[in-house]
This record gives C-alpha cells, sequence and structure tokens, in this order.
C-alpha cells in the first residue's frame, strides 16, 4: 500500500509473486494529491510483517524561466589540438541570463568499446578511470555566454577519449539549472572501420575482409591502409591472467582505400 503525507491510505493492492519471487505494481497519483513524502510497505499476507518499506517524495512541477545550452566547438575533434566550448543560458521569454554564476566541470575518460577491451585481456565491463580535469566556477558575460578552451590530451595506446562538460547556471532568483554534453577526442582525424564476412572458417577457405576510411564528420575519405594478417594463439595458464599470448605477423599488404573509402 502507499501512504500519503496526510497519513492516508492512497493505494493499495493484493499481490501474488511470480515463479521468481518478484512482482511489479503501479498507480496514477491524482492532480489535486498533496505533494510531500509519500511512503509505501509491502507486507506478507500469512503474517501481515512488513517486508519492505521505502519512500518517495512528490514535488509540483515548475517550469524553468530559461534554459542553459553547451554548445562545442565539434563533437570530435583530434587529440593534441584544442577546442571552443561555449556555455549560454538565455530566458525563455527572451533575453540573456547576464552576469548568472555557473559552475563547470570537464571529466576525462577512456572511450572503451567491446573489441578493444577484449583484444587487450579485458574480461566483463572495462573499470572507469574517469578523472576530473576541470573544476571551476565564473559568471557569465553580458550576453549570457561563457566561453571556455578545452585542451585535448593524447593518450599513448591510441584510444579515443571523451570528455563530458557539466555546467550549472544559478540566476538572480538563484534558481539552478545544469546541462551536459560530450565531446570525442580521437588519435587521428581519419577512422578506421573493418569488417569480415563470418566469425570462424574452414581452413584452406577464403576470408573476405572490407575496409572502410571516414573522416571525424563520418563522410568517407580515399588514405592509405596498412593490412596485416596475424596469427594469435593463446597459451592457458593456472588462472585467467596467467593466459599468454603469441602473436606472429603471417603476411602484409600496403593498400589504398577509393573516394568511397572503401577497400
Amino acid at each position: 500500500r502507499v501512504i500519503s503525507p496526510d497519513n492516508d491510505t492512497v493505494f493499495e493492492q493484493t499481490l501474488r509473486t511470480n515463479q521468481f519471487g518478484s512482482f511489479d505494481a503501479g498507480f496514477n497519483l491524482q492532480e489535486s494529491g498533496r505533494v510531500g513524502t509519500y511512503r509505501f510497505e509491502v507486507r506478507q499476507i500469512d503474517n501481515n510483517e512488513s517486508i519492505i518499506n521505502s519512500n518517495f517524495l512528490v514535488e509540483a512541477y515548475q517550469k524553468p524561466e530559461y534554459q542553459v545550452n553547451i554548445t562545442p566547438e565539434a563533437s570530435a575533434a583530434v587529440q593534441g589540438e584544442r577546442t571552443k566550448i561555449k556555455i549560454s543560458a538565455a530566458y525563455l521569454f527572451g533575453g540573456a541570463v547576464s552576469g548568472a554564476r555557473v559552475n563547470y566541470k570537464v571529466v576525462r575518460e577512456p572511450n572503451y568499446f567491446y573489441g578493444w577491451w577484449m583484444e587487450y585481456g579485458g574480461y566483463g565491463s572495462p573499470r572507469s578511470s574517469a578523472k576530473v580535469v576541470i573544476n571551476e566556477e565564473a559568471r557569465l558575460n553580458e550576453g549570457g555566454e561563457l566561453e571556455i578552451v578545452l585542451p585535448l590530451e593524447k593518450d599513448e595506446s591510441g584510444r579515443a577519449i571523451t570528455y563530458r562538460i557539466e555546467a550549472e547556471v544559478e540566476d538572480e532568483a538563484r534558481r539552478p539549472l545544469s546541462a551536459q554534453t560530450t565531446v570525442t577526442a580521437y588519435s587521428s582525424a581519419t577512422q578506421l572501420s573493418t569488417e569480415v564476412d563470418g566469425y570462424v572458417f574452414d581452413a584452406g577457405k577464403p576470408v573476405n575482409l572490407k575496409v572502410q576510411t571516414d573522416n571525424l564528420q563520418g563522410k568517407p575519405e580515399a588514405t592509405k591502409v596498412k593490412v596485416e594478417l596475424l596469427r594469435r594463439e593463446w597459451k592457458r595458464g593456472r588462472t585467467y591472467s596467467d593466459w599468454k599470448v603469441n602473436e606472429s605477423v603471417l603476411d602484409t599488404k600496403n593498400l589504398s582505400t577509393d573516394q568511397s573509402g572503401a577497400l
């Protein structure tokens, strides 16, 4: 059952758990319902013993008076360069939120993907290595804007890096409003993707490889590529972390993609 801030029961239902020992329920709170803290509890029918107790907060919706935007110079950039980020705030009825206080933070984190993680011996999900690189307070100018310059560090292992930019603005009425966006920094201005026509192959049968090269805007780009055929052998150890990988290069070709970025 659900109990209102006035200690009245506003919802009650008898349910039966499924084969997994779980259940679900829901109810619609009336528009005239009280704001405040509501409690809900679950009791066993046989002994009336409470097994779950918790609460949730109901507040009246307040339409925001202004909005906050974070606009990066580009959503994708090259490591080692610098990119500009603009934070702006404007009232919905028109006009800039001039001179407002803004707290902004930039979080740097490797942009993992499954293939890279497993290739380098990952097991399960990669551990987060997020790092706060900027945490500052400033004021918006007369136009309700703040521009920051973000240096994009190079990653030694060549991984893509995601920068998450978060900003919270507080206007003269001390009403806070926040926004966030991301910028991904790559090791190169050219992005390479590959695809084979299967996963397991019979010995002696051909393997078809597709290569595609694009720029950071996702448009095809002709470029030179080096293709290596590797033989990789895993030697079992006593534990998973003790496994060893031996690699040998069987063939190498220097090729070029065409104007459509394909090979």
